[in-house]
């Protein structure tokens, strides 16, 4: 059984309820670029991630290497915020990019029009905190606990809660933090050893 998307422009062969292509059929010039557009979009998004990824492995490393040179507790406890501050920022760009995804899988299916970009229309089926099951059965996990935000950052954050107890730990069982002693001076100057 076949049938004619919504917007189906005049003279379009009908597709199959799936949203398959029938045998022969051709994409118009913009509906190619429709979908390269989305496809560069989706690539962008991923190209984010990436960065963030270096970003914050970075700026973690640097904490964390400073905390434990110089046993620094609140250094240590800072990479905290920093680590989850670029988690947040990594799960919206996944969100960002599993939306688009639904935009390209309607726009090879001819279910939206040349040129939209909206993902209004899919924003049920990416969410930040609620799993959910997909059209095909599959659990979902939410986008802050899918597994790369999770591990990726999950431990970092527990390396910062370890340097911090270790920095802590190691600070207050050992002595050797107090500064040297500096040369007095006494009456005649400088004390000189001999």
């Amino acid at each position: 059984m076949t049938q004619l998307p919504p917007n189906a422009p005049p003279g379009m062969p009908p597709l199959n309820p799936q949203g398959a292509n029938p045998p022969g059929f051709q994409y118009s010039e913009d509906q190619r670029k429709h979908l390269d557009l989305i496809q560069g979009i989706v690539s962008r998004l991923a190209g984010n991630q990436f960065l963030f990824k270096g970003w914050v492995l970075t700026i973690s490393s640097a904490l964390l290497g400073y905390a434990v040179t110089y046993r620094q507790v609140a250094v240590a406890l800072l990479g905290i915020p920093v680590t989850l501050g670029f988690a947040g920022l990594d799960a919206y760009f996944l969100r960002q990019e599993r939306l688009f995804r639904h935009v390209w899988k309607d726009a090879v299916a001819h279910r939206i029009a040349v040129y939209d970009l909206n993902v209004g229309p899919h924003l049920d089926k990416v969410r930040y905190f609620r799993s959910r099951t997909d059209e095909n059965g599959r659990r979902r996990p939410a986008v802050a606990f899918s597994p790369p935000i999770v591990v990726l950052y999950g431990m970092l954050v527990l390396a910062a809660i370890i340097v911090a107890g270790w920095s802590g730990f190691t600070r207050s069982n050992h002595d050797d933090l107090k500064p040297t002693p500096q040369p007095t001076q006494s009456s005649a100057g400088l004390h000189q050893p001999r």
